[in-house]
C-alpha cells in the first residue's frame, strides 16, 4: 500500500494543486476554473488525502477484537490494553518541532520569504496550542478529567488545521483556526467510535477532519496582503476578509476532488490486500499480540505483556513489582 499510495496517489493529488501547470494551482495561467486552491504547506494533499486513506484502511480491515464487545453499548469501546501516555506525548512534541520545518519550510527558500516564513512560524504555534486548550478543555468539560492523549491530538488537529494556511492567514485567525480544529477533532473521534471504526491513532479525526478544516479555513480567513507576499499577487483572498466566496468555493472543490482521489484508489488496493489475505494478522497472533509475535523478548517481558506480572526467579512464585508504571487502558469513549 505504502509503494502505490507514494508512487501514485499522493503524486498526482500534489501535481494538480502544487505544480504550475496544475489545474487547481492558483498561479497556472493557463487553468479553466476562475481561481485555485491555496494550500500552502498541505492540509489537503498530506493530511486530507492520508486522513481519507486511513478512515478507508480502518474500515476494511475492520474493529480489532475486543473494541466493540457486546457487554458495551454503541457508542461505548471495550478495553483494551494499548500505549503509555507518556511515549505518545513525546511523539507529538517532536512532529511539532518538525511542522517548524514543514510549514516555513514550504516557501522553498529563505531569502526574500522572512515575512511568509516568520508568520508561518507565529501560526503553526498558535494553532497548535489553542487546539490543545480546546480539544482539553471539552474533554474536561464533558468527562470530568485531564486527558494526555486529548491534549496531544488536540496539538496535531491545530497543526494539520493551519498547514494549509500558515502563511497567508493573520495570528488571530491561526488561533481561531486552533479552537475550531480541537472540537473538530473530538466530535470526529466520538463519532467514530459511535459508527464503529476502529482507529487507533485517530488518523481520521485529526487528519482528514481537520485537514478539510484547514482547507476551508483558507477560504474564509486568507488575507489579501499574506497571499501576495507569500504566493503571489492579482489572487483571490478569504470570504470574510472581504474577498467575496470564490476562493471558499475553489478550496471546498479541492477537499472533495482530494477525498474522491485518495478514497477511491485507497479501497482498491486496501480491498485487494484483504482479499489475499494480507491485511490483518490471524486471530491467535491478534490475541497474542503483535509484539509476541514479531519482536525479540525476554521470557520476562513476554510474560509481563500477557499477565501484568514478572515471575521472580529463586522466590518462589509470582509477585508484582514494588513499583510499576500504569497502563493505559481505552475505556468509555476514550481512545
Amino acid at each position: 500500500f505504502s509503494i502505490f499510495y507514494g508512487g501514485w496517489i499522493y503524486p498526482v493529488g500534489a501535481h494538480w494543486v502544487w505544480s504550475n501547470n496544475g489545474w487547481l494551482n492558483p498561479i497556472n495561467k493557463y487553468r479553466t476554473l476562475p481561481s485555485g486552491a491555496i494550500d500552502y504547506a498541505g492540509s489537503g494533499i498530506v493530511h486530507l488525502m492520508g486522513g481519507t486513506a486511513a478512515l478507508i484502511g480502518a474500515w476494511v480491515i475492520g474493529p480489532r477484537m475486543g473494541r466493540f464487545s457486546d457487554e458495551w453499548d454503541g457508542d461505548k469501546p471495550g478495553t483494551l490494553r494499548t500505549f503509555r501516555s507518556l511515549w505518545s506525548g513525546l511523539g507529538t512534541f517532536l512532529l511539532w518541532y518538525g511542522w517548524y520545518g514543514f510549514n516555513p519550510g514550504s516557501s522553498l527558500r529563505a531569502s526574500g520569504a522572512s515575512y511568509a516564513n516568520g508568520l508561518a512560524c507565529v501560526n503553526t504555534t498558535l494553532a497548535a496550542c489553542f487546539g490543545a486548550v480546546s480539544s482539553t478543555l471539552l474533554q474536561y468539560i464533558l468527562r470530568r478529567n485531564w486527558d494526555l492523549v486529548r491534549l496531544c491530538n488536540g496539538i496535531l488537529a491545530g497543526l494539520v488545521a493551519v498547514t494549509a494556511g500558515c502563511a497567508v492567514v493573520q495570528p488571530w485567525a491561526a488561533a481561531l483556526i486552533g479552537i475550531v480544529s480541537g472540537l473538530l477533532y473530538y466530535g470526529a473521534s466520538v463519532l467514530c467510535m459511535i459508527i464503529k471504526i476502529d482507529d487507533p491513532v485517530e488518523a481520521t479525526s485529526v487528519h482528514l477532519v481537520n485537514g478539510l478544516w484547514g482547507l476551508v479555513a483558507v477560504g474564509l480567513f486568507a488575507d489579501h496582503d499574506a497571499v501576495t507576499n507569500a504566493i503571489g499577487p492579482d489572487l483571490h483572498y478569504g470570504a470574510f476578509m472581504g474577498g467575496g466566496g470564490m476562493l471558499l468555493g475553489v478550496e471546498l472543490l479541492a477537499g472533495l476532488v482530494l477525498i474522491l482521489w485518495s478514497g477511491v484508489w485507497s479501497f482498491a488496493i486496501f480491498w485487494v490486500i484483504n482479499f489475499i489475505g494480507y491485511l490483518r494478522v490471524t486471530p491467535e497472533v491478534e490475541k497474542m499480540g503483535l509484539d509476541l509475535e514479531h519482536v525479540e523478548m525476554t521470557d520476562q517481558q513476554k510474560r509481563f505483556l500477557k499477565t501484568g506480572r514478572y515471575k521472580y526467579q529463586g522466590e518462589g512464585g509470582d509477585k508484582q513489582p514494588k513499583s510499576t508504571i500504569a497502563t493505559t487502558t481505552t475505556t468509555k469513549g476514550d481512545n
